[in-house]
């Protein structure tokens, strides 16, 4: 009897090993600061019909994976379930003083699709025999580009 609670035991704690929980969080004009992880969006409207973004990605509170990922995706959120579909736009970025700074320009009827997102991939690691390995979970924050588009105003 002891060697099979052992055994069930031990299984359970692999079982949690093995399970990962990644998690969706909104970034709103009102709360930009607010997660783990702040975002300074500004945006400008250009001459030939697009809109320039430029959003700075801070620790606040919470460290940045070692290869973290930025894209365009769609988010879709529901009472029961979430997605991510990403576009393959991935957006490039350049790390100044600890933050990431990243710069692209979408179409201006892009911003009526509430789903649009620029999307700030987090994953989880961790540190097994002095190495950092991936674990199969991740936060993403999503920025809702058309929210901040509306929030300046514009």
């Amino acid at each position: 009897m002891r060697c099979l609670l052992t055994g069930i035991a031990v299984a359970l704690l692999f079982a949690g090993e093995a399970c990962a929980v990644s998690t969706i969080i909104e970034v709103t004009p009102k709360d930009a600061k607010s997660s783990g992880i702040a975002f300074d969006v500004s945006c400008k409207e250009r001459k030939d019909g697009t809109v320039k973004f430029r959003i700075e990605v801070s620790e606040n509170g919470s460290k940045f994976s070692s290869k973290p990922a930025m894209n365009l995706s769609r988010v879709q959120r529901s009472e029961n379930s979430e997605s991510i579909t990403s576009s393959k736009v991935k957006v490039k970025s350049k790390r100044k003083n600890g933050s990431f700074v990243c710069k692209f320009t979408v179409p201006k009827e892009k911003l009526k699709d509430p789903e649009f997102c620029f999307v700030f991939t987090n994953f989880v690691e961790q540190v097994i025999d002095g190495k950092v390995v991936p674990r199969p979970a991740a936060t993403f924050y999503c920025v809702r580009l058309g929210r901040f588009w509306e929030a300046s105003g514009k």
